[in-house]
């Protein structure tokens, strides 16, 4: 007999348990055979039997249970005589890697079976209880045809049950508000949507209890924003969901306005008095001095380097190489989060700009109150010049116009562009990108073989034509360069017409 068991199920389920349950019936019935029980959590345990968990430490546990299942299969092909079982039993949530499994045991002659736990006793690891309620309803809602769902001897309680309702009734276009944290990001919406795609947590390797939470690609292309994930552009969070660092929220292009299909008007005329404030080309950074009292984190009291998705990443460590030099200044305004444009020499950006840190936002962490471009002045100004603001051009820090006027001065400007101010209208706020700088970051950062319908003049506005035209003349040459040399090669023909 040689059989593949999967049992899954959130955390504090019963999963190793039943587990366990299941090998000895196998070994009651076949008692000289091969048994492999796996587990992710067997790996992330040391000799000491001390648990220590981190996403980079999980994906090494998985990698590792993946080379032992490849083992076992070795062994029941060179051992084709004896008996044999493996038990994998995780959260296994994901319904794609169920049917991998289901796959790979067919093509090995295994019989393969599922079981889905359904208990809610204690984790053992402390996971808190909106991660369970989390991962219940993700574990729920990607099924496998032919599980077996385990009758519950510990089930949920009525409170848990509650929200998972709750959270199953969620209507992401009338979100419900957190008013003491002032936020769309709640218990609520995390439960109710960890399963769809809509985001990602990645958890800090330097301060494992907070999480940085980014919307995803898919939401980016398919413009399907809610009110919660126009916050989640480097919101970080601790375990229990307060907020430790809040950056920026999405901002909308002009063209997401205007578009045809667009669900977000916008109130704004030729005659409309706009400020504009010119956008620097590089990444977002973003320090935070937290301060939360006696609190034992291990954040507390120390500043946190972001960007808009990691606090570990390359750019996160470029960000604190940068900014470092300020902490002083952070720590004057505790529980805020300064936002800096940083451009680094190796990190490769459609426009040349003066290599540093340039200072574009405070935002206070618990009201999400938003710095005005006047008050980052006055900040910037006590910090006796260590504090570099944009500046449109040289004598002119903002640019105070009328928005026909600002739509022409964008169509000739050679670099990124503006963020555009309407005073009238409490200052709401858009960006406007540069033909420059769109037709260089569109064609530099195409695939070759995408390059064809990239230079569809049916698809570009008729000043770039001959843009086009050159390109195409040069095609073969234009090909071959990298990123840089695509850049150079537009930048040099831009500058001639």
């Amino acid at each position: 007999m040689r059989k593949f068991i999967v049992v899954r199920g959130h955390a504090g389920s019963g999963k190793t348990t039943f587990a366990k349950e299941k090998i000895k019936e196998f070994k009651n019935e076949y008692p000289q055979a091969q048994i492999y029980h796996l587990e992710n959590d067997m790996f992330l345990t040391d000799k000491a039997g001390v648990y220590t968990w981190s996403p980079k430490l999980l994906e090494d546990a998985k990698r590792k249970v993946a080379r032992e299942i490849k083992q076992a299969y070795k062994f029941a092909l060179e051992n084709k005589t004896k008996d044999v079982l493996i038990v994998l039993s995780n959260v296994s949530a994901r319904t794609k890697e169920l049917l991998s499994l289901k796959e790979q045991a067919a093509q090995n002659g295994f019989i393969f079976e599922c079981f889905r736990m359904q208990n809610f006793f204690a984790s053992e690891h402390d996971v808190d209880e909106n991660t369970v309620i989390a991962m219940f309803i993700k574990v729920t809602n990607n099924k496998i045809e032919g599980e077996i769902l385990i009758p519950p001897v510990n089930p949920m309680s009525q409170s848990v049950a509650q929200k998972i309702k709750d959270a199953a009734a969620l209507n992401r276009r009338d979100l419900p508000f957190d008013a003491a944290q002032n936020t769309y990001v709640t218990k609520k919406y995390i439960a109710a949507t960890q399963d769809k795609r809509l985001w990602s947590a990645r958890q800090s390797e330097l301060y494992p209890e907070l999480r940085t939470y980014k919307y995803s690609k898919r939401v980016f292309f398919k413009a399907d924003w809610d009110k919660a994930l126009l916050e989640m552009r480097g919101l970080i969070m601790d375990d229990n969901l307060n907020i430790i660092v809040r950056p920026f929220k999405k901002v909308y292009n002009y063209s997401e306005f205007t578009s045809r299909k667009s669900l977000y008007p916008i109130d704004i005329t030729d005659d409309t008095p706009v400020l504009a404030v010119r956008k620097v080309n590089g990444f977002l950074g973003c320090c935070t001095y937290v301060d939360i009292g006696e609190s034992g984190a291990s954040f507390n009291r120390r500043v946190i380097y972001s960007t808009t998705g990691s606090t570990d990443s390359r750019f996160a460590q470029m960000a604190r190489e940068h900014c470092c030099k300020f902490e002083e200044i952070f720590k004057r305004y505790p529980n805020k989060t300064f936002l800096f444009e940083i451009t680094d020499e190796s990190d490769p950006h459609i426009v040349e700009e003066e290599l540093g840190e340039t200072f574009i936002g405070l935002i206070d962490v618990k009201t999400g109150a938003q710095a005005s471009e006047f008050e980052l002045d006055k900040i910037a100004a006590s910090t006796a010049g260590a504090l570099k603001r944009p500046f449109y051009k040289e004598g002119e820090q903002y640019l105070k116009t009328s928005f026909s006027e600002l739509k022409n001065i964008v169509k000739e400007a050679k670099f990124e562009g503006f963020m555009v101010y309407i005073p009238s209208q409490n200052d709401f706020c858009f960006k406007m990108k540069t033909p420059y700088y769109l037709v260089n970051k569109f064609f530099a950062r195409s695939k070759n073989e995408a390059l064809s319908g990239k230079l569809d003049k049916t698809k570009l506005d008729e000043e770039f034509h001959p843009l086009v035209d050159h390109i195409k003349a040069n095609e073969r040459e234009f090909r071959s360069l990298d990123e840089q040399g695509k850049l150079g090669f537009i930048k040099e023909f831009l500058e001639k017409i």
